[in-house]
């Protein structure tokens, strides 16, 4: 009886091994993709913002941009551009209903408290009215270590405003 509880114990932990295994390889693989996916698109804004053809100016205009990338990037939560000058925010985030909201903030616009609204898959917007907390930008780690290298920047996992947790990649573009 000894011998078969061995046998069958080191079969159950060689099974549990290979499950354990096979997990860590799905997670890895798929970590692995959802990073790739926001490197492509970091690299793809960065471009489009050094050719002239994000509309860095326009937050509205910029905000329903990034919404419209997350609604073709489902697995990404937010794109966002922040601007040191003005400690400036446009974001489009995801929520866990799946509603994409466009955020702005700027420190001189109502002391820095976003401004957010729905944003529709046919453009239009529907202002939320709730009160948030001012935001600034300029302070958040994940936009410090970005200004400081030419590289892309990981920056997590930590707690985000919203109170999941996650992956920040950034990147700096110098106009």
């Amino acid at each position: 009886a000894v011998a078969t509880n061995l046998i069958g114990s080191r079969v159950v932990q060689d099974l549990v091994d290979r499950r354990f295994s096979t997990i860590a390889e799905s997670a890895a693989a798929e970590v692995s993709g959802l990073i790739g996916t926001a490197v492509g698109v970091l690299q793809e804004q960065r471009s489009l913002a050094a050719q002239g053809a994000l509309p860095l100016d326009d937050s509205a205009a910029l905000g329903r941009r990034f919404a419209e990338r997350l609604r073709q990037q489902k697995q990404l939560a937010w794109i966002s551009y922040s601007d040191p000058k003005g400690d400036r925010f446009v974001g489009a985030t995801r929520r866990a209903d799946g509603a994409i909201i466009i955020n702005h903030s700027e420190a001189s616009i109502d002391g820095g408290v976003p401004q957010e609204a729905i944003a529709a898959a046919d453009g239009t917007l529907a202002a939320i009215a709730e009160r948030k907390k001012p935001y600034s930008v300029v302070g958040q780690r994940w936009f410090t270590d970005a200004l400081a290298t030419d590289e892309i920047v990981v920056t997590g996992p930590y707690r985000f405003s919203e109170g999941v947790m996650g992956l920040t990649l950034s990147a700096r573009w110098l106009d």
